[in-house]
């Protein structure tokens, strides 16, 4: 029997034929590889149990739970050099534990000097180092500049179930036909090499975890680390902001900002500094469409910080992401905050008011909205009034601001009591709303609008009408196919109270379905 090791061949291919053409032996070729001229056999991933005993093989010095055990294996995908690395680096300590061991791979450490301990490995005359032996082990070889700048961005993604049909988006629609070219072809060449492999209906790719790691930690001794993915991150960025009005659209990119975010750790984003503030920013932004902003606050505090220490940030992005702080206290209600940090947009914008004249008139209704809360009707007037100046003087009318204007004059009416004039503005913002075309108004306001209206004629006590309006409310998100949006829970929530004091037994039943659905 021959057993060969290729992987770090500089021309595996003609050596595998090589091998396979000598008779009378029985060959068991190991490769990292994926070769289609060639028949193969991929090596199923070991069991929990296979690898736990692995792990106490080489160590046995502390006790450890299996969700512990459990963790740390699936992190690391099951990979049993890494498994033996890890616990004879922990048998060799004086104090390293296994939970202390993970968090620091998932916090990218493993290349402190706590874990600069001498072990030996089968295979190696001399002692080695597990950060300096995986980076020799796993090192990438033999690809082209666009494929290894290609692999260098994949790595900064969720090591699973990455969708081809989105990587090939992130470039843009006007591209699709190129990149999708480009990409199969990058793609193609990682599986060759062993460095990826796609599911089983090739419309996903998976990553393994210690690839991912080992380039990461390279990438990050360079000079300019990541570097080769900022075009990447600017294509992401945009596809982000293209689901301002539609944020379905952007829905499925969040992950992977994310993760970016999650991977290059800040002390390594010095050469790609702003277009990573603006990635957070829109990821931010566009989340709250989908979880209570009040679950972001401190995360918006500290991206605000961030920018503000940064020399070379643009002024209008900086003014985005005071506005979004602003509305995240808002919802905090903070009002002094909220009212602060808009204001400071405002001032920014105000500086280039012919190119800003969507963010001012935004700015001045969010403004408007927290005079409203405080019922300072006089001051919600003046603002009112200012956007209308601007208006007169652009001849800006087409834009969705103008629905919210006419449900800042109901919120009005409503605090003054006056309820019937108060539903009569919000359906004529609801008009206007609808009459802006699709791909240019975001609906998610328009549910809003429809729950405030139902709100209105509770007040009025016309539960009917109260109830036909929280309904369309919820049907407008759904169609939006926000169904894992907060606000589309707390809007069943309310239908669920009317349904409940109506007797409406069957719609009780069919919303508690969708609640409890929700929930899964």
């Amino acid at each position: 029997m021959l057993i060969v090791d290729v992987q770090n061949s500089n021309h595996e291919k003609v050596v595998l034929e090589q091998l396979l053409s000598i008779t009378n032996w029985e060959k068991l070729i190991m490769t990292r590889s994926h070769l289609n001229t060639i028949p193969s056999i991929k090596l199923p991933r070991i069991n929990y149990n296979d690898a736990k005993e692995v792990y106490l093989l080489h160590c046995s010095k502390e006790k450890i739970n299996n969700s512990l055990f459990r963790d740390f294996f699936e992190y690391i995908d099951y990979n049993i050099l890494v498994i033996e690395l890890t616990a004879k680096t922990i048998q060799n300590s004086i104090d390293l534990t296994l939970k202390e061991f993970l968090l620091s791979m998932k916090n990218q450490c493993l290349d402190s000097n706590e874990f600069n301990i001498d072990i030996d490995i089968r295979g190696e005359n001399t002692s080695i180092r597990i950060f300096n032996f995986l980076i020799k082990k796993f090192a990438i070889n033999n690809l082209e500049s666009e494929v290894k700048y290609y692999l260098d961005f994949l790595v900064l993604l969720p090591s699973n179930n990455i969708v081809i049909e989105e990587l090939i988006l992130i470039n843009g629609v006007k591209l699709y036909d190129d990149n999708k070219v480009y990409i199969t072809n990058f793609i193609n060449s990682l599986e060759k090499n062993g460095l990826l492999e796609y599911s089983s209906d090739r419309k996903r790719i998976n990553i393994h975890k210690i690839i991912q790691e080992v380039v990461v930690y390279k990438e990050r001794r360079g000079d300019r680390p990541f570097i080769s993915s900022l075009l990447y991150i600017c294509w992401l960025t945009h596809r982000i902001k293209e689901g301002y009005n539609d944020p379905n659209k952007s829905f499925k990119y969040l992950k992977y900002a994310e993760s970016i975010l999650n991977t290059i750790k800040e002390e390594y984003r010095n050469s790609i500094y702003q277009p990573m503030l603006i990635l957070e920013n829109e990821l931010l932004f566009s989340r709250r469409f989908y979880v209570d902003t009040k679950t972001e606050l401190t995360k918006l505090i500290n991206l605000v910080k961030r920018a503000e220490k940064y020399f070379s940030i643009d002024n209008n992005n900086l003014g985005v992401m005071y506005n979004n702080l602003g509305l995240s206290y808002l919802e905090n209600n903070e009002d002094e905050n909220a009212t602060l940090y808009l204001k400071k947009a405002l001032r920014i914008f105000k500086k280039d008011e012919a190119n800003s004249l969507n963010l001012i008139i935004t700015l001045l209704n969010n403004l408007s909205n927290i005079y409203l809360l405080k019922n300072d009707l006089n001051t919600v007037v003046d603002s009112f009034n200012e956007v209308q100046k601007i208006r007169k003087k652009y001849k800006l009318y087409d834009d969705q601001q103008v629905g919210i204007e006419f449900r800042i004059l109901s919120k009005s009416y409503e605090i003054s009591g006056d309820y019937e004039k108060g539903i009569e503005l919000l359906k004529s913002g609801i008009q206007l709303h609808k009459s802006i075309e699709e791909s240019k108004r975001n609906d998610f306001y328009l549910s809003g609008y429809y729950k405030e209206l139902s709100g209105l004629y509770l007040l009025m006590e016309d539960i009917n009408q109260a109830i036909d309006n929280i309904e369309i409310g919820i049907g407008v998100l759904e169609k939006m196919n926000l169904n894992n949006s907060e606000y589309l829970f707390s809007m069943y929530k309310i239908a669920l109270s009317f349904y409940q004091f109506e007797g409406l037994d069957t719609k009780e039943k069919l919303i508690l379905e969708k609640i409890n659905s929700f929930h899964n």
